[in-house]
């Protein structure tokens, strides 16, 4: 070992007096010399060295202080509920835009990849821990029926997102029959089909849209049996042909995002009774095409001990609004007419 070393440092002193030459042979004196060997040698670079650390040190405290003070707020607002509602009530205005700008940004990812089939999942990854946050069971405590607010203009800045359900029977809607479903299906065959991800029937026979059309071409075929049908249209072709059946209604603010999540619900007077599906947003709406049915708002799971059920009778252009985390609607038969609904939501 040692005479490695020895090998090394004869080498090294025979390299250096071979600069020491070079350098006095270029005009250099003593000092300049030296110091470029000492650089060559990275004698010189402890320093340098010990800076960087620092600075990396420095980074590291910076950014655990920053996770500690966000992890504090994280907390305190978890436990502290009237601050975490004062918060949220003053970003109310800012999610649209923040999620808007988030899609802009992501707008080429989704160019490379085809992710349709994640964002139409309802749960990508089922977390076996999660459970429902209590809530505050307010905006359903205070209400005992659902009242009419035809010709209310005030509803951003009053009802936006307070919870409370209300009936609206002066939107500029139209009577959409089951005919008006059937022609424009057949007009647009291959655009609705590619914009449906669920069908449902009360009715074992039909298993999608298309057999229930071809099946039953006027809606006094289909008044003969005792079908419910559902299904969810989920892709910008389709939600733009429903759009001009149901238009968006008038107390739906201008800044709200309407999400792409339809549903279209075909009931003859002896279908069975079900819940609505939930929504994707916290604020949600259900038309009355044509005919008529009994909806009952059924409050959620965390708030059934503090609020009451309330109900309504839907006539042809009614619209329901209530809010999805408080509510859970029921439709049950009413009437003797083939009933047509549509539901969507907005945020």
């Amino acid at each position: 070992m040692a005479d490695v070393d020895q090998s090394l440092y004869d080498k090294l002193s025979k390299n250096v007096e071979k600069l020491q030459t070079l350098g006095k042979s270029w005009g250099m004196d003593e000092d300049d010399i030296n110091k470029c060997i000492c650089q060559a040698l990275e004698i010189d670079n402890g320093p340098k060295r010990s800076s960087v650390v620092s600075k990396i040190v420095y980074g590291l405290r910076v950014s655990v202080l920053v996770f500690s003070f966000i992890l504090a707020c994280y907390v305190f607002l978890s436990l502290h509920r009237p601050s975490q509602q004062f918060l949220s009530k003053q970003t109310q205005s800012w999610q649209y835009p923040i999620m808007r700008f988030v899609r802009l940004m992501t707008l080429p990812i989704t160019k490379k990849y085809h992710l349709d089939v994640f964002h139409e999942m309802e749960c990508i990854v089922n977390n076996p821990f999660y459970s429902d946050e209590p809530m505050d069971c307010w905006p359903c405590e205070i209400v005992d029926r659902i009242e009419d607010f035809s010709g209310f203009d005030n509803f951003t800045e009053y009802y936006y997102h307070n919870g409370i359900p209300f009936i609206v029977t002066d939107a500029e809607a139209m009577v959409v029959t089951y005919e008006v479903l059937r022609d424009q299906y057949l007009a647009h065959t291959e655009e609705i089909e590619n914009s449906i991800d669920a069908f449902i029937s009360t009715n074992s026979s039909l298993d999608s849209l298309s057999e229930l059309f071809n099946s039953f071409q006027s809606s006094e075929e289909l008044l003969r049996t005792e079908s419910g049908a559902m299904w969810r249209v989920q892709r910008v072709p389709g939600v733009r042909l429903l759009r001009e059946l149901f238009p968006r209604p008038y107390f739906v603010p201008d800044k709200a995002e309407v999400t792409l999540e339809k549903y279209i619900f075909v009931d003859t007077p002896k279908a069975e009774a079900f819940q609505i599906p939930s929504l994707q947003a916290s604020n949600g709406w259900l038309v009355q095409g044509s005919g008529e049915r009994e909806i009952v708002l059924l409050p959620s799971e965390s708030c059934r001990q503090n609020c009451s059920d309330v109900s309504v009778i839907m006539q042809p252009m009614d619209i329901l609004f209530y809010h999805t985390h408080f509510w859970k609607p029921q439709s049950f038969p009413y009437g003797e007419e083939l009933s047509i609904m549509y539901a969507g939501s907005f945020l």
